[in-house]
């Protein structure tokens, strides 16, 4: 999430909270790079796309920009929990 907020692009493995955290480019507002198995087919595949974003400097800057304003801090998650327990009442 820190990398995320100087606009470095993830390029992560589908797992945990990663794939709750990181929405993939081919999906809408997709901002970062996902990958579901740790094979070298699947990590090779995943620097490919990472190459072609670094190469198409506009969808590049539209990934960065909307990670950017995406709020990860503890208070809006505090927020979002205090909303479900509320919820459950």
């Amino acid at each position: 999430m820190y990398s995320m907020r100087y606009g470095t692009i993830p390029m992560v493995r589908s797992t945990g909270g990663l794939q709750d955290t990181i929405v993939d480019m081919g999906d809408p507002d997709g901002f970062g790079i996902r990958f579901n198995h740790a094979t070298a087919e699947d990590v090779n595949y995943s620097i490919s796309r990472a190459v072609a974003v670094y190469k198409d400097s506009a969808q590049m800057e539209r990934m960065r920009k909307h990670m950017m304003q995406i709020d990860h801090s503890w208070e809006s998650t505090v927020d979002e929990y205090t909303n479900v327990y509320k919820s459950l009442k």
